[in-house]
């Protein structure tokens, strides 16, 4: 994958999302991606201009320095899918990650930018979701049941494709914690198994 070498802690679950993508994607049909939370800084905590929209920030040619203690996944990924039949749609409510994610992906007719609340999104949607990526509001209780609140409302509109995975970010190393305390267990309950717990929990279908 083009910027692995970045990924850190959410190198293999990225890297595994990734062939998992690329084992079902093809040109008879769109790949849907839906992130739940959008990038929110052009660059990394150590440096000047972190979680500011100003573009003067945003250094195209040097990846060392973006976001990637965030993950950056809106550019990986579309990056990383380019020339495929995917459609990536990433939702936020602020304008801060509005205006940051649609510079990091100009030319990607391919990203989809809405600015609105994950729920908002979800109840319009109609289409199934091939990856969901769920890394929305910062970490504490009250994301934690927003997390809930937002998988339940995906698997009682059967959004989730057949061979749909689902990556939860900022979950922590041992126990189920963080933004996933309650969406996990969900998902387990639900037909869902753990394929990688690290910092983030990777999760498909029991019957992949």
């Amino acid at each position: 994958m083009i910027y692995c070498e970045y990924f850190d802690i959410r190198r293999n679950t990225f890297e595994k999302c990734y062939d998992l993508v690329i084992n079902n994607i093809n040109k008879e049909k769109i790949y849907n991606i839906v992130e739940l939370g959008s990038s929110r800084s052009f660059v990394n905590s150590n440096y000047d201009g972190c979680c500011i929209p100003d573009l003067q920030y945003w250094q195209e040619n040097n990846p060392e320095i973006w976001d990637w203690g965030a993950g950056i996944f809106t550019k990986v990924f579309a990056e990383n899918l380019s020339n495929k039949n995917y459609k990536l749609y990433t939702i936020d409510p602020s304008i801060e990650a509005h205006i940051i994610v649609s510079t990091m992906c100009k030319g990607y007719d391919e990203v989809k930018i809405h600015m609105e609340y994950s729920s908002d999104f979800l109840n319009n949607f109609n289409e199934k979701i091939d990856f969901l990526y769920m890394d929305h509001m910062e970490t504490s209780e009250e994301a934690a049941i927003q997390h809930l609140n937002d998988i339940k409302l995906i698997i009682e509109k059967n959004l989730l494709s057949e061979n749909a995975i689902v990556l939860i970010d900022d979950i922590g190393n041992t126990n189920i914690d963080g933004k996933g305390k309650y969406s996990i267990p969900y998902l387990l309950e639900n037909d869902y198994k753990i394929l990688i717990h690290e910092y983030q929990v990777l999760m498909v279908k029991n019957n992949n």
